[in-house]
């Protein structure tokens, strides 16, 4: 975030730092006020969250790819965050809801894992992709997002299908 601010708003270094680092504690509010609502809000399935949540996040990140001042920039990062604010709660559920009493540990482990995996290599490609050009990271994670929304809209209709046997 704070390279793609630095390149696209072209700021002084000190001006970047100060405005990367009110959109992350703006990020923080974000995500704790999507997962306060997730809390609240009862009769949604998981999959409602992913698709509501993908859909949000895919719309901040097409923003962010747009965007060339603060406003509209932190803007974008905080509609991505609030819908990924959905979504974790959403794929947690999800693992405890498809296994075991027994496994339920495993399960939350390995979502556990899986999001800090992300944090290991989420960063890594997205700098990869930065190379070919500063908002392709963000592009990317707009269709992944939007994918998910996909995925997540198919599997619903599957279950809700009746069953032959």
């Amino acid at each position: 975030m704070g390279f793609f601010i630095l390149d696209t708003l072209a700021l002084e270094a000190n001006e970047t730092a100060k405005v990367t680092g009110i959109i992350l504690s703006l990020l923080g509010i974000c995500f704790i006020v999507a997962q306060v609502l997730v809390s609240k809000v009862k009769g949604c399935t998981p999959q409602t969250w992913l698709r509501l949540g993908g859909s949000i996040a895919a719309l901040g990140y097409v923003l962010i790819s747009l965007s060339h001042t603060v406003i509209p920039l932190g803007l974008g990062f905080c509609i991505a965050t609030f819908g990924m604010g959905f979504i974790f709660p959403a794929f947690q559920a999800l693992a405890a809801n498809n296994v075991s009493e027994l496994e339920q540990g495993a399960a939350a482990g390995t979502v556990s894992s899986a999001q800090g995996m992300g944090m290991i290599v989420g960063p890594m490609v997205s700098t990869l992709l930065y190379k070919i050009d500063p908002i392709v990271p963000f592009v990317f994670a707009a269709i992944a997002f939007a994918l998910l929304v996909l995925f997540a809209s198919r599997k619903v209709q599957v279950e809700s299908e009746p069953s032959l046997v």
